[in-house]
């Protein structure tokens, strides 16, 4: 079975070190004490539920936030960064609203251009 290449490259450098992975993106996030305005950005800003700590909607509202938090990461030596969007799930959001459910957690992903493996 031929691999994707950027599966393939993973493969080789597993083979020849152990990989990096980013940290606690949440604690991270959390040093910046986001309000529940900084959540919401315009995009967001009539949503008729409260979303402060929906950390995977920063992607679309603090873009510059989260890319600094990932530089951060490379930067400390980080070979591999986790962006999956794994609080959009049915059972993991129903605090706010149906709008983190699939597709719609795909569209956050791939508007952000999240390249996924």
């Amino acid at each position: 079975m031929k691999l994707h290449p950027r599966n393939a490259e993973l493969h080789a450098a597993l083979k020849r070190r152990i990989l990096v992975l980013d940290g606690a993106m949440g604690t991270m996030i959390q040093r910046h004490k986001l309000s529940e305005a900084d959540y919401r950005g315009e995009r967001f800003a009539d949503w008729p539920h409260d979303l402060q700590g929906n950390n995977d909607l920063l992607v679309l509202t603090q873009p510059d936030l989260i890319r600094d938090i990932h530089r951060a990461y490379l930067e400390a030596g980080a070979d591999l960064i986790d962006v999956s969007a794994g609080q959009t799930t049915t059972d993991a959001k129903p605090v706010y609203g149906r709008m983190f459910q699939t597709p719609f957690s795909d569209q956050i992903r791939n508007e952000a251009g999240i390249c996924t493996m």
